[in-house]
C-alpha cells in the first residue's frame, strides 16, 4: 500500500498498477497541464462528471472546487481501483459531494444515470470508449450553457472500438464543442487548426462551447 500527499489531497493506492501511477502522480508526471486545465474549470455548485476515475485524483480536484451544493459523478469501472477512489473520497471527508459509480461511462447512457441533470464539467479518459459516453450524454451537454470536456484521444484504442479519431473530432462539432489540443510538456493549448489533420498519437483535449 502506497500513500501520498498531493496538492493537499490524501491519495492511498493498492495494486502495483494503482501504487505505479500514485508514484507518477507524487512526481509531476501525470498530465500536469491537462490537471490543472481540469481544475481550473471547475466552479462552485457545478456538476461535474470523472469517467475513468482511477484512484479518484481528479474526482478530488474537483470535489473540493465544487463545495456543498455542487456534486461530483466519479466513475471506474475496475474494482480495486473503485474501492480505493472510494476510500480516498472519504479519506479526504468529501463523501457528501462524490458519487461513485462502478460501471463505464462508455457503456452506460450518462443522460440517464445524471437524471436530466445538466452537466458543466466532464472529463472522458476512456480509450476508445470516448465515443460512446458522449453520444450518451448529449442531453447534458445540450442542456448546459458552457459546458468543459476534458476527453483523451487516443486513436488506436479508438480504431479498435470500432471508431476513430475523426469520428470523435465530428462528436465534438456535433456538440458544439470546439476542441485544443493540450499540450503537457509545454504548458499550453494549441489551436484547433493543429487538429487537422486528425492526430495519430493519443493527446488530450480540451473543449469548449462555441
Amino acid at each position: 500500500m502506497e500513500q501520498a500527499l498531493i496538492d493537499g489531497l490524501r491519495l492511498t493506492a493498492t495494486g502495483r498498477a494503482d501504487e505505479a501511477y500514485l508514484a507518477e502522480l507524487r512526481r509531476g508526471d501525470v498530465e500536469p497541464f491537462t490537471a490543472e486545465l481540469f481544475a481550473r474549470s471547475v466552479s462552485e455548485g457545478a456538476t461535474v462528471v470523472d469517467a475513468g476515475a482511477c484512484l479518484g485524483f481528479h474526482t478530488l480536484l474537483a470535489a473540493r472546487r465544487v463545495g456543498p451544493d455542487g456534486i461530483v459523478f466519479a466513475l471506474e469501472t475496475d474494482p480495486e481501483g473503485f474501492e480505493a477512489m472510494r476510500r480516498n473520497v472519504r479519506d479526504n471527508g468529501l463523501e457528501d459531494r462524490v458519487v461513485p459509480l462502478p460501471f463505464s461511462a462508455a457503456e452506460t447512457k450518462l443522460d440517464d444515470a445524471l437524471g436530466g441533470r445538466p452537466v458543466d464539467l466532464v472529463r472522458l479518459a476512456l480509450g476508445g470508449g470516448a465515443v460512446a459516453a458522449l453520444r450518451g450524454m448529449r442531453a447534458a451537454l445540450a442542456a448546459s450553457p458552457n459546458p468543459y470536456v476534458i476527453v483523451t484521444c487516443d486513436p488506436q484504442a479508438l480504431t479498435g472500438a470500432g471508431t476513430s479519431a475523426r469520428t470523435l473530432l465530428r462528436e465534438l462539432e456535433a456538440t458544439r464543442l470546439e476542441p485544443a489540443a493540450i499540450d503537457d510538456r509545454a504548458w499550453r493549448l494549441l489551436p484547433p487548426r493543429a487538429l487537422v489533420p486528425p492526430p495519430r498519437d493519443p493527446i488530450n483535449l480540451y473543449c469548449r462551447r462555441v
